[in-house]
Formats: structure tokens, sequence, C-alpha cells
């Protein structure tokens, strides 16, 4: 299939793709192994190919047993107050090695853009950090990485993202994470669109701080094409822990 073919002209490519995934040159339907809608899916949900999908962008997930535990729906608000009228989503995803809790995303994202440019939010103002980056981005426009270190993760949950996926945990006899954590999060808001991703480690499972944030400075080259909606899709590289 050649999805330049004039037939598909103002058709966009990511659908395309998705109305022929599952068919082989033998005829033969097989199991769709497609990224997660995170509209749509119902939860809970397994995800295979371990991509997430906002709109028409997608976020692929590292190696792994990944799980879609939890979401909320929303729309963005720009600085002055009225609604950008864009449909958001957050969606919590989940890796378990062994029955045991091995790292969390939340991918945030909008599904499609609408005119901001001054946005509702300052993720970047966040003094408690073992790193930052904010890019001098400014207010109005932010974008920033941030590294943290927390006593804990899920143990005292506030706001429905967190509560369905402690609920999740407890439903399915998984014990909850234990111990510190790091939280590694990029924001990037962009003219009209945007997108964030928050990863959390167990630090008992990782080398230390300055793999952990090594890492994390990898990830605004990774993100920033899809979070800014020039890019259909952004790869998180393999997680730094130890199984």
């Amino acid at each position: 299939m050649d999805i330049r073919s004039p037939i598909f002209k103002g058709v966009n490519a990511v659908k395309i793709k998705k109305w022929f995934t599952g068919f082989v040159c033998a005829g033969l339907l097989v199991s769709s192994s497609w990224a997660i809608d995170v509209a749509t899916a119902s939860l809970p949900a397994a995800i295979n190919d371990k991509r997430l999908t906002i709109g028409d962008r997608s976020l692929k997930l590292p190696s792994g047993d990944w799980h879609l535990i939890a979401r909320i729906k929303g729309l963005s608000t720009s600085n002055q107050g009225t609604t950008a009228k864009s449909t958001t989503y957050q969606a919590y995803a989940v890796r378990i090695v062994d029955g045991k809790w091995r790292g969390s995303v939340i991918f945030r994202a909008a599904e499609s853009s609408s005119y901001v440019n001054s946005w509702a939010v300052e993720p970047c103002k966040d003094d408690s950090n073992i790193y930052k980056d904010d890019f001098n981005s400014g207010f109005k426009l932010p974008e920033c990485l941030l590294v943290k270190k927390r006593a804990s993760h899920l143990n005292n949950p506030t706001g429905a993202l967190y509560q369905d996926a402690v609920a999740w945990f407890k439903e399915n006899n998984i014990a909850l994470p234990i111990g510190g954590v790091y939280e590694v999060a990029y924001f990037r808001f962009a003219s009209n669109i945007y997108g964030t991703v928050i990863v959390f480690l167990p630090q008992s499972q990782t080398a230390g701080d300055e793999p952990v944030i090594a890492w994390g400075k990898g990830l605004p080259e990774r993100i920033r094409l899809m979070a800014e909606g020039r890019a259909d899709e952004a790869t998180l590289p393999e997680l730094p822990v130890k199984e």
C-alpha cells in the first residue's frame, strides 16, 4: 500500500495506516495491534504495541508489559480565561514485571489544535527539583524538563487519575509502589497545542540521581516535535531501571 497515492489525497496518513493494520498480503485478517486510542479504549487495556494515541499523535513506550489503567478528559484553557475548545486527555500507563510495579508514564495532550498564544499553566515555576531546564521559554509558551525525588507515589492519591490507578492496583492484587520514586517530567506548551510526558521510576531499581538525570536530558529532543504537533509520534527510550 502506498499512502502517497492520489486516492488518499487529503486523508490523514495516521488514519490510513490504522485502516489497513491487521491485513496481510494473503488476505487474512489478524488481530489488530495499532495504538491504543486513549479517548475510546475500554479500560484497563493492554498496550500490546506500546503506543498511546491522543488525536493524531502517539507516544511509543519502552519495552515491557504496559497497561493503560486510568484516564481523564478535560478542556484546554488560555491565560485569558477562555476555553480553547480543544478536548484534552491524560492517560496513565503502568509497567509490571513479574507482578511488581516497575514504572509509570502519564501522557497528556490535546486532541487537536486550538488558538492559544498564552497558556493557563506554569509548570516551569516549580523549583522542588534535583534538576531543571526551562530552555528560556518564558511563561506564555512554557517548555521545561524537571526531575524530582519523591518520598512515595500513589500512597495518598489526589485527583481522579491517580485514584483510578490505585483502584487498578488493588483490584489486581499488585502492591502499590514502595519507597521513594523519581519523577521525570517534560512539558511543552506550544502555540495552539501541547504535549507533556511524566515518568515515575522506583528509586530502588535505578543507579541513582545522575543516570536518571542523564536519561531525562534526552527526553526533550525525542518528544518536542510531537508535543508541538510537528510529528505524529515520539518514542521514549528504555527506562533506566534494573529488572
